[in-house]
């Protein structure tokens, strides 16, 4: 009979366990967090500059309203996409090639490229909508006219 040493075979996995497993993919989705802003088109970022320059201008032209003690309209030439701010010298001009529709009570269309969004004194304004457009991409920023709340709704197709 054999009587000596017992061997026995270890067997060898080739592979990752779960731990390691995890910690890859930890790792991937932080580096993927920090990266989407970056890989992101600039479009977005067109898109983001242009609805704050929007809201910068209507908060400023109801202020003006208010400090004044007067109406006050912010006017949109659409097809250029400018905006006149009142106490302002030089018009704000929006970045890219979006589309701006205007949707405003009858008396603020000035002509088929103008309208305007007017404030007065109390705080309350013609109210309305308007649209940045373009591709698949809208976004629509609402004016309450009673209260002159501005809100923004983007919409995802």
């Amino acid at each position: 009979m054999y009587g000596g040493c017992y061997t026995h075979k270890r067997r060898v996995f080739y592979g990752l366990t779960l731990l390691e497993t995890l910690i890859v993919l930890s790792i991937l989705a932080t580096v993927a967090v920090l990266l989407a802003p970056v890989m992101l088109p600039a479009v977005n970022s067109q898109l983001q500059h242009n609805t704050s320059l929007l809201l910068s201008a209507l908060r400023e032209t109801r202020l003006y309203a208010l400090q004044q003690q007067t109406s006050a309209s912010l006017l949109i030439d659409t097809t250029r996409a400018v905006l006149q701010v009142p106490g302002r010298m030089q018009p704000l001009q929006l970045t890219g090639d979006w589309q701006v529709q205007v949707t405003t009570a009858a008396q603020e269309v000035l002509d088929g490229e103008q309208a305007g969004i007017r404030f007065w004194p109390d705080g309350r304004s013609s109210g309305g909508r308007i649209t940045l457009s373009r591709a698949n991409q809208v976004q629509h920023i609402d004016v309450a006219w009673l209260t002159g709340r501005i809100q923004v709704h983007a919409t995802v197709p």
